[in-house]
């Protein structure tokens, strides 16, 4: 099950701000690349040096913001730098155009329990640095009234219908009619994240959602414009309206076709808890409540016959105890003498790898690419800092390529022969295309260790004719 992150926005009081930082609450840097919309649409900026930092209880976090880097001969600015623990982690390589909803840095290694988070910014010539939020796995004891859950396309408590595939390795989707998801979770509203893959088709369409058996809300799937040339990430399809804090289910249902864009399911964020795992722990007292003056009092004379009865039945419990002890040392001592008369010699054989069958293979394939987060910095607590060893084009470039081939095989593979596209929950294999089998033999020899065993003495046989019967 893929873990669920807590999401900060800027805005949360818990986040401390030192220096001159300025808050943008308009959306202004919402058209940034194609890599959505800030979250909720604020941000928080500062053109001069500054900080903030943050206390969480948890084992993993990601910072992220909007880059807009000056270059000035090769020196950009901002810059920025975090911290764990006062710790470094360092920073992942920023990206030279305007670009949402970038990692700032990340630790993934983390010792579960309380940590603080410091990011440092450095801003020589009054270019905007941008932060927008912080997520971050909780400790199991942290508690989620008042907290916004990002839920991951992998997260086992998503249901599929048929008709649903794997997109690139990060993403689910579909483009048959009535294909369905089903979620169940406890909050007060869901917003759904996905992104418009280019190489699918681009008309609009719709889908609608029902929350606990109520009457369908129809929502807009946009789609792309008819020139557009990239893949569009972080859109939100839809939000519900805020519902009463408890348990929901929400089925979401795709009602477009293969000629119009899909529903694609990046990840959901649940506002107010999600898991209805959390339970209330009851303790019980062991000790019996006790009476007033109803309690009648014991005598204080001592029965002779109880001690009497006491120590006799004493007397016979540990007579019976040796008597079982005696029966299960023998009965052990039997199974062993039986399990040493077991023949120990081996027997030999053959493998024939030409009669071994290999399960069919037809998900959609993601990119054979593999993106690195080597540790950085130095952790006395044992936990190593990730940061990335790609260029920031480069990792764009990924995850762009990765979309691309997975939409391509749905595109050449999907329902031309009646097929259905089925949920994809594992990890996808990255070179074989949709309806590919793969059936590769691997033959190895063991080698003689030069040991010999015993063998029992070769027996003589002596062949004698068979008897005839009188016809």
């Amino acid at each position: 099950m893929s873990a669920r992150l807590i999401v900060v926005d800027d805005t949360d009081s818990a986040i401390n701000y030192v220096g001159p930082w300025f808050q943008d609450n308009s959306g202004s840097q919402d058209h940034n690349g194609n890599y959505g919309p800030t979250y909720l649409s604020t941000l928080h900026g500062t053109t001069s040096s500054a900080s903030l930092s943050y206390a969480f209880n948890g084992s993993q976090i990601k910072v992220w913001g909007t880059t807009n880097l000056r270059n000035d001969s090769g020196v950009l600015d901002p810059q920025w730098e975090c911290f764990i623990d006062k710790i470094s982690i360092g920073a992942t390589a920023p990206f030279s155009a305007p670009e949402n909803n970038w990692l700032l840095c990340e630790h993934d290694q983390l010792v579960d329990g309380p940590h603080v988070l410091t990011v440092n910014a450095t801003v020589a010539k009054q270019q905007t640095f941008w932060f927008d939020q912080i997520q971050y796995i909780p400790s199991t004891d942290v508690p989620l009234q008042d907290k916004a859950v990002l839920v991951d396309n992998l997260d086992a408590a998503l249901q599929f219908s048929h008709g649903w595939a794997a997109l690139g390795g990060t993403a689910n989707l579909t483009l048959v009619p009535n294909a369905s998801l089903t979620f169940e979770f406890v909050g007060v509203s869901m917003a759904w994240y996905g992104f418009i893959p280019v190489e699918l088709p681009k008309a609009s369409t719709t889908g609608e959602y029902s929350i606990d058996g109520g009457d369908p809300v129809s929502f807009l799937l946009k789609g792309l414009a008819s020139d557009a040339t990239t893949t569009e990430y972080n859109q939100k399809f839809f939000e519900t309206a805020t519902l009463p804090a408890g348990s929901h289910k929400i089925v979401v249902t795709y009602l477009g076709g293969a000629q119009f864009t899909p529903l694609t399911l990046d990840y959901l964020v649940v506002q107010n808890a999600t898991s209805s795992s959390s339970t209330s722990s009851s303790s019980s007292s062991g000790q019996q409540p006790t009476s007033g003056s109803n309690t009648s009092s014991k005598s204080n004379k001592t029965d002779a016959g109880a001690i009497a009865g006491g120590v006799v039945g004493g007397l016979v419990f540990l007579a019976l105890a040796g008597l079982l002890a005696f029966f299960l040392l023998r009965r052990r001592r039997g199974r062993k003498q039986a399990e040493d008369e077991i023949d120990i010699y081996p027997q030999p054989f053959e493998y024939n790898p030409s009669h071994v069958t290999y399960p069919q293979n037809s998900t959609v394939p993601s990119s054979s690419m593999v993106y690195t987060s080597p540790a950085s910095g130095t952790d006395t607590s044992g936990a190593s800092g990730a940061q990335s060893e790609l260029s920031p084009m480069n990792e764009k470039a990924r995850r762009e390529a990765e979309t691309a081939a997975g939409a391509s095989a749905v595109r050449s593979g999907q329902n031309d022969r009646g097929q259905t596209l089925t949920p994809q929950r594992g990890a996808i294999s990255p070179t074989l295309s949709a309806g590919e089998t793969s059936s590769t033999t691997r033959v190895i020899r063991h080698e003689d260790s030069g040991l010999r065993l015993p063998q029992p003495e070769p027996e003589s046989v002596v062949e004698i004719p068979p008897v005839y019967t009188p016809g």
